[in-house]
């Protein structure tokens, strides 16, 4: 026979384990330095069962933190008082024990002691493991990894589960359990403190009165121990009669042959074997993610099925199967395999086109059975990674345009299908946005000595002034206007007979364009006009002339011999 323990708890804060069952039980200090119980019946000797009749024990702890360090104790002398009153030995009642929180792990396999003594150290050895209570999770993991061959579990041994839970499962039971019972595991449910009896009948099997226990606290645990090992002693005995009952009869049974995946998309395949002998009343698909943890689902199909699809999967994810048939009272061993869906259909045929300085066009080929959309931009270089922009449209949008981009500048636009909240691969495609247009066609006129006028045609409707630089070719100070949406300026106060360099930049908005650049230079400085001399004495004469340009502010005069002599100057203003 297979009996299965299972202790649930709930999560408790840290304050609760401080005083959570402390003087809850009379407690004494043994030879050792452990504890032991005191037992509160005098002189009761303690239950044997002597049936021969053997059992596979399996015992699922939950050490979840609601418990408490102290209840732990009673926890494994209760465990204690269960398997003193079984014959254990590895051609006898074989016990293996696994616990869990919100993890489950095999603490021993069935097959892993020989002697009653070797198991009983190992219970009082037991660590406590805390954590949170996922019951539902820790079934299923009883069932796929305990109640195996290689795990030491026997044919032919009739199979029972027994329940200790405080408190209330945080995931379903309901489903687990019932796999268990469709597995010919008989289920036992016993409720310690604040347990939830709606869920203890849920799981255990029929008839309640014999099957459902419900005690106030774990220091009277020791007082159901006696009642619950005759029945289970009864039940083993009653089980090894039907087990053996059924084996002279005619009905074969084993376990379904030839898996076979086929339809895989995305989102689902289907599993198909052939049937297994004799009469299966259903068959059990058992699929879970093999490598991100995820909680194992179950499909169920008539017996006269031998197929189905598996629907609501995660994409491009690697699921692994169990096919068992269900007989009227016992479930065959697991037909295994695996099957990885494929990725999301993706969007193709991105292109990037009417481009201009600061907008782009996407567009794509659509894709059935999507819910819309997401569009991803941004900036290829790294420093303005975090402009990246985010749109999310309907899955009638294949054709949309990307605004306020900064001009001359590279771009990454990415396309996802999305699934729900579940997203495809990404279709990417780069693009550059064209620069901001520049003014064309520099022309200068009316050039002099001192003063030039530059003329252009216009950049952009859109532009919103000129900058104008310009420096000597060989000097080294740029001077710099600003004016406003004209298509004309005349620089001032240049030097003469000196070349210019002139760069034209259309101001945007969004910024600067690139230059529309050209060279000038200026005339010299022209002569006077009309010089005459006139009052001419033996000492003395009078020069004048006339004003050749606007702007002179200074004239040189120089005058000497005419048949050699010193050379004189003097320097006047234009005025004079």
């Amino acid at each position: 026979m297979r009996v299965f323990m299972y202790f649930s708890t709930l999560c408790a804060s840290a304050e609760d384990l401080e005083g959570e069952g402390e003087s809850t039980l009379p407690l004494r200090l043994d030879d050792t330095g452990g504890t032991e119980e005191i037992n509160e019946i005098s002189g009761a000797d303690p239950f044997v069962c002597t049936t021969q009749a053997i059992a596979d024990i399996v015992i699922l702890v939950d050490g979840s933190w609601s418990i408490g360090r102290l209840n732990f104790r009673l926890v494994r002398m209760f465990l204690e008082n269960l398997v003193s009153a079984f014959s254990v030995g590895i051609d006898q009642t074989r016990i293996g024990l696994a616990q869990y929180s919100g993890d489950p792990r095999i603490e021993w396999h069935l097959n892993a002691f020989t002697t009653k003594d070797a198991v009983l150290d190992a219970v009082k050895n037991l660590p406590y493991k805390g954590g949170n209570t996922l019951t539902g999770l820790a079934l299923t993991y009883i069932l796929e990894n305990s109640f195996k061959p290689e795990s030491g579990s026997r044919s032919g041994v009739p199979k029972v589960g027994i329940l200790i839970t405080d408190g209330k499962s945080q995931d379903d039971v309901i489903p687990p359990a019932q796999s268990l019972r469709d597995a010919g595991i008989e289920l036992f449910a016993i409720g310690v403190k604040n347990a939830d009896e709606n869920e203890l009948r849920a799981i255990a099997s029929e008839p309640d009165n014999t099957h459902v226990y419900n005690v106030a606290d774990f220091s009277v645990m020791s007082s159901i121990i006696e009642g619950l090992t005759q029945i289970v002693c009864e039940r083993v005995e009653e089980q090894d009669k039907e087990i053996k009952g059924e084996s002279t009869g005619q009905e074969t049974q084993g376990a379904p042959q030839d898996l076979v995946t086929s339809e895989v998309t995305a989102r689902s395949f289907r599993v198909s074997w052939s049937h297994a002998p004799g009469s299966v009343e259903k068959y059990r698909v058992v699929f879970y993610p093999a490598t991100q943890g995820g909680r194992p689902e179950e499909a169920v199909v008539d017996g006269t099925e031998n197929s189905v699809v598996l629907r609501y999967l995660n994409s491009l994810t690697e699921y692994q199967l169990a096919v068992f048939a269900v007989y009227t009272s016992s479930a065959s061993e697991a037909l295994r395999g695996s099957e990885t869906t494929l990725a999301l259909p993706m969007v193709n045929g991105l292109e990037l086109y009417d481009v201009t300085h600061n907008t782009m066009r996407a567009r794509w080929s659509g894709v059935q059975g999507i819910s819309g959309y997401m569009v991803l931009y941004a900036p290829l270089t790294n420093d303005q990674a975090s402009d990246e922009k985010e749109m999310k449209v309907s899955d009638a949008v294949t054709d949309l345009q990307l605004e306020d981009l900064t001009p001359a500048t590279e771009y990454t636009v990415t396309v996802y299908a999305m699934y729900g909240e579940e997203a495809s691969d990404p279709m990417s495609s780069q693009q550059t946005t064209l620069p901001l247009s520049p003014p064309k066609n520099l022309v200068f006129s009316e050039v002099d000595h001192n003063s030039a006028k530059l003329s252009w045609e216009a950049a952009s409707r859109k532009v919103t002034g000129y900058r104008i630089m310009y420096v000597k070719t060989d000097g080294l100070k740029t001077d710099e206007v600003d004016v406003g949406p004209v298509t004309s300026w005349t620089l001032n106060d240049l030097k003469s007979a000196t070349e210019y360099e002139v760069a034209i930049f259309g101001i945007y908005d969004e910024g600067q364009s690139e230059a529309l650049s050209g060279s000038f230079t200026t005339d010299p400085v022209p002569e006077p006009l009309d010089l005459q001399a006139s009052e001419v004495t033996a000492e003395s004469f009078r020069v004048s002339w006339g004003h050749s340009a606007p702007g002179i502010v200074l004239y040189k005069l120089t005058w000497a011999p005419y048949d050699g002599g010193d050379t004189k100057e003097v320097s006047m203003g234009s005025t004079h």
